[in-house]
């Protein structure tokens, strides 16, 4: 299979690439198992950072509500249903 050059990093199975099991066109089928065009050459860079962004709200958003639970002196390791 034959594909384009991306225009943006890929993350994927770093232990096996790092190994060097896999290889060649291989790779690449690896760390792009899921392919999501946002549109023109370049626009990665863009949808990238702007994902970065909702990653980083949603940790924050986390810790803070472990805050707010621990200052209600709730236990935030019980489970909820």
């Amino acid at each position: 299979m034959c594909h384009p050059a991306p225009d943006q990093t890929a993350s994927g199975d770093r232990p096996r690439l790092g190994s060097g099991q896999i290889s060649g066109p291989a790779v690449l089928d690896t760390v792009a198992a899921l392919v999501v065009h946002v549109g023109p050459i370049g626009a990665g860079n863009t949808a990238k950072p702007a994902k970065q962004v909702v990653v980083a709200l949603n940790i924050a958003a986390v810790s803070d509500a472990l805050v707010l639970a621990q200052k209600a002196t709730l236990d935030p390791t019980t489970p909820t249903t």
